[in-house]
């Protein structure tokens, strides 16, 4: 059989080349740029203006794909907008203390993979992006925002449903 049959455009060459591609997916961590970080951020939110957590679940999505298991820019983009959305999602405090969780973790090797690739090493600038990405999203508010988001029942809340949700990754 050359061809597929619900799809007579995939040969068995084209079969072949993504099974090759697959194989030599990079299985070495690449090194850190800071303008490949701020290149996915910022592509991630010109595709989704105003909406942090679909530019988040892009990331994600992309960085669950085996030629981006080991892009560790992209890892660190995803994390940074991963702090933003958890900061919109309650505030700065519940946001900030949701990182360091996650941070202190992964230092001690405790973070279980949470989809199909590896997950990134522990590193000082993921660690300055995911704490950027707590004080952007706090930055976009305005005084009214930020005093009704800093009332401790927000707070409690907000911790609450962290420890239910159980997912700092």
């Amino acid at each position: 059989m050359d061809r597929h049959a619900d799809d007579p455009a995939a040969t068995r060459e084209l079969v072949q080349g993504a099974i090759d591609d697959y194989k030599t997916t990079a299985t070495q961590w690449t090194p850190e740029d800071r303008g490949k970080v701020d290149a996915y951020i910022k592509g991630a939110m010109d595709r989704h203006p105003g909406n942090i957590q679909a530019a988040f679940e892009e990331l994600r999505d992309l960085r669950w794909t085996p030629g981006h298991f080991y892009d560790t820019n992209l890892a660190i983009g995803a994390d940074y907008l991963r702090a933003r959305w958890e900061t919109e999602k309650s505030n700065n405090i519940v946001g900030g203390i949701m990182v360091d969780v996650y941070l202190d973790k992964k230092q001690n090797n405790q973070i279980p993979q949470n989809g199909p690739g590896p997950v990134s090493p522990y590193s000082e600038l993921q660690k300055e992006y995911m704490h950027k990405g707590v004080e952007d999203q706090w930055n976009t508010l305005n005084w009214f925002e930020k005093s009704f988001l800093s009332d401790n029942s927000v707070t409690i809340s907000g911790l609450a449903r962290a420890a239910f949700e159980n997912d700092v990754s």
